[in-house]
C-alpha cells in the first residue's frame, strides 16, 4: 500500500504537456541547486487531527534536510525517525519534501476515506493543472475536491485545501507546505512543513 501511494505521489510531479509558471516553479525548477554541500535546512513538521479520523497521534518534529558531498539530500521522513536518502543532483527539479508532502496527503486521505489512491491522485493533479490560485502573498492554493461529485463521501477532506509557499530567495525554495481539511478555524486535519532556518 505504501509503495502504491509513493508511486501516486511521484506521478503527481509529471506534467509533460504543461507550461504554466506556477507548475514550473513547483515541479520543474531545481530547488536544491543553490544549496551547497554540507548545509542543513531545518523544517518544522506538524500534524494535528481529530481523533475520530483515526490517522494516528498528533506530532511535532524537526526535519533536517542535509546536502551531502554528492548532492544527495538525507532527511528524517517520519515521526519515528526513519531516515531516507533522495538524490537531488544538479538539474533535478523539486525539493524532496514536496514529494513527502504529497505522499502524506494521499496516504491520509486514502486511509480515512477508503478511496482509491489513483482517483485521489488524479483529482489533486487536475487541481494543480486547472485550479491553482495565486494569492497576494505569492502562495499557491488548490481545493482539489471543491467540485468533485464524490465530495460528500470524503468527510472533512471534501474541503481539503493544499497550500504551497515557494520563494526563489529562500534556500531549498520551499518555505511552507500545508494541507488543511475541515473548518478553517478548527480543522479536522492539519499538516504543515515549514522552513525554520538554514545553516
Amino acid at each position: 500500500m505504501r509503495r502504491t501511494l509513493m508511486a501516486a505521489a511521484l506521478a503527481l510531479c509529471a506534467f509533460p504537456a504543461l507550461a504554466a509558471a506556477p507548475l514550473d516553479l513547483l515541479f520543474e525548477t531545481p530547488h536544491m541547486r543553490a544549496v551547497p554541500a554540507g548545509e542543513t535546512l531545518r523544517y518544522a513538521h506538524v500534524r494535528t487531527a481529530d481523533p475520530a479520523l483515526g490517522v494516528g497521534p498528533d506530532f511535532r518534529q524537526v526535519i533536517a534536510l542535509e546536502m551531502g558531498p554528492t548532492q544527495a539530500a538525507r532527511f528524517t521522513l517520519d515521526a519515528e525517525g526513519a531516515a531516507r536518502v533522495y538524490p537531488v543532483a544538479d538539474g533535478v527539479p523539486g525539493n524532496p519534501l514536496l514529494m513527502v508532502f504529497l505522499e502524506n496527503t494521499l496516504r491520509t486521505m486514502a486511509n480515512v476515506t477508503g478511496g482509491s489512491a489513483f482517483y485521489l491522485r488524479n483529482r489533486i493533479r487536475f487541481a494543480l493543472r486547472d485550479g491553482i490560485v495565486a494569492g497576494d502573498d505569492g502562495a499557491l492554493t488548490i481545493h482539489p475536491f471543491e467540485n468533485d461529485p464524490n465530495r460528500a463521501k470524503m468527510a472533512a477532506f471534501g474541503d481539503l485545501e493544499m497550500r504551497f509557499e515557494v520563494s526563489e530567495d529562500r534556500p531549498g525554495m520551499i518555505v511552507a507546505l500545508r494541507a488543511r481539511a475541515g473548518d478553517a478555524a478548527r480543522p479536522a486535519y492539519l499538516e504543515e512543513i515549514r522552513l525554520e532556518n538554514a545553516r
